[in-house]
């Protein structure tokens, strides 16, 4: 089962300031496992056109044991949905870059990170994804009911 949230940049941006964007975007999301999220993985050319930043990135709502194992290995603290929010939050912020942000199963965007400033609404989709996340790893379909 997969939840992919995705975000787009509002206004196009150039190749030498996208390429800036990318860069940092890569080193912020170093020193975290992504156990619980996968990380949000920014490249020039989105839907809306090859101008465009695009991210996406999901929950992993039942992450393989091994994949357990070698994060809880790292040390490095796990990557979850709100800190990719952040690191779009920063890179909108250092680079001023907006961002629309979007959902499956949303026609419309859940939200906006404008000026570094994440909207209202945006953690509240995550506080639910994250939930669904925390009830999907409690089933076990093996178990007596």
């Amino acid at each position: 089962m997969g939840f992919t949230i995705h975000a787009e940049s509002t206004e196009a941006v150039a190749p030498d300031r996208a390429e800036a964007i990318v860069r940092e975007a890569s080193k912020l999301v170093q020193g975290r496992s992504w156990l619980s999220c996968e990380p949000p993985l920014i490249s020039l050319g989105g839907p809306s056109g090859a101008d465009r930043l695009f991210c996406f990135f999901k929950p992993n709502f039942s992450p393989h044991p091994r994949d357990v194992e070698a994060a809880e290995a790292s040390g490095e603290p796990d990557g979850a949905l709100g800190d990719a929010i952040e690191i779009l939050a920063r890179v909108s912020r250092d680079h001023g870059v907006d961002w629309e942000i979007g959902a499956d199963e949303f026609p419309e965007p859940v939200g906006y990170i404008r000026g570094g400033t994440v909207d209202d609404a945006i953690p509240d989709v995550i506080e639910s994804l994250e939930a669904m996340a925390e009830a999907i790893a409690e089933f076990d379909p093996d178990a007596d009911e």
